[in-house]
């Protein structure tokens, strides 16, 4: 396993840290309860937070006119500036994060797909918004990662949050002179990632790691550091992983056997059919790095893009 950088990551108190929902319940996920040894975890619970208790009335979100408040459904009790306050008071202090993992769902925490009622409707939501926490994280980290408890039970959208805070963690490290690496070799080591990701951002991240007209430090790590989002803003495509993968086995040229390669292309086909996951293939070129001595694909991220220990293959 090659060395990682603790990425920074904000995450629902109520998921695998503290029974805090409103119903006195915890949410269990393995995904989060594995992350815990490999990152530095900033777990919050806004309800809690503003005095709401344990167990307790649970809230809701209701649009007023053009407004949207948090209103708990019982009590009649208006807690939105509340959480508003709290939520601008909290992530002002927080450090830089990589990521943001939430409760599906929820009125305070949910990213999408949370209920919205209307004043005269006490049973039936009529639309679909984000939680009003997570609207004003939305507000600080418009383009940082962010999934919910649910989707990282998906494969795909696993591995492609846990690839992008893994890769932010260490870039940062990079821009805070964390680690001896400058941008350059971390730009190289990231390369097949990053192409796999995105052709064309890749083109330009090349352009301000190269620096060649000098610019300051700092405006190229800033310049650096949005488009490293962009590029990574998206699961990469099953066709651009394919491409990737197959560029990488033509270092093995003349060395693979005749079964090996048909091994290969056999896991090839169950990711491409979505029967497997993309890292039973990146499994595969690791064990071919190691026994061929591969030196220039063993220093590429893309085959280990995060600890190994988290790639779970349960899951639809």
């Amino acid at each position: 396993m090659r060395a990682f950088i603790q990425p920074r990551i904000l995450v629902s108190r109520c998921i695998e840290y503290e029974a805090c929902r409103y119903n006195g319940g915890m949410v269990s996920n393995e995904t989060v309860q594995r992350l815990k040894s490999y990152a530095e975890m900033f777990p919050v619970c806004p309800e809690v937070e503003i005095g709401l208790g344990v167990p307790r009335n649970p809230v809701r979100l209701v649009k007023h006119q053009m407004e949207t408040q948090l209103v708990q459904s019982n009590t009649g009790k208006d807690v939105t500036d509340e959480i508003g306050m709290f939520a601008d008071r909290f992530l002002k202090s927080l450090p830089v994060i990589d990521g943001i993992i939430m409760k599906s769902g929820s009125p305070s925490c949910g990213l999408a797909d949370v209920s919205i009622h209307t004043i005269s409707d006490d049973v039936k939501p009529r639309m679909k918004g984000r939680g009003l926490f997570a609207e004003k994280m939305q507000t600080w980290y418009p383009s940082l990662p962010k999934i919910d408890e649910r989707d990282l039970t998906d494969l795909r959208l696993r591995d492609h949050f846990l690839t992008q805070i893994f890769t932010l963690a260490e870039f940062q490290a990079v821009k805070n002179h964390e680690i001896t690496k400058n941008l350059l070799q971390f730009h190289a080591e990231n390369k097949y990632l990053l192409t796999a990701h995105h052709r064309k951002e890749y083109a330009i991240l090349t352009a301000l790691a190269t620096n060649t007209e000098g610019r300051s430090f700092d405006v190229v790590m800033k310049e650096y550091h949005d488009h490293l989002l962009q590029t990574l803003a998206r699961p990469a495509r099953v066709t651009s992983h394919i491409l990737v993968l197959r560029h990488a086995i033509s270092h093995f040229t003349g060395a693979l056997p005749a079964k090996d390669r048909q091994r290969f292309e056999n896991i090839i086909d169950t990711y491409r059919r979505g029967d497997g996951p993309l890292s039973d293939t990146r499994n595969l070129i690791r064990e071919w790095i190691v026994r061929y001595d591969e030196d220039y694909l063993g220093q590429q991220t893309y085959f280990e893009p995060y600890p190994s220990d988290l790639e779970i293959v349960s899951g639809p």
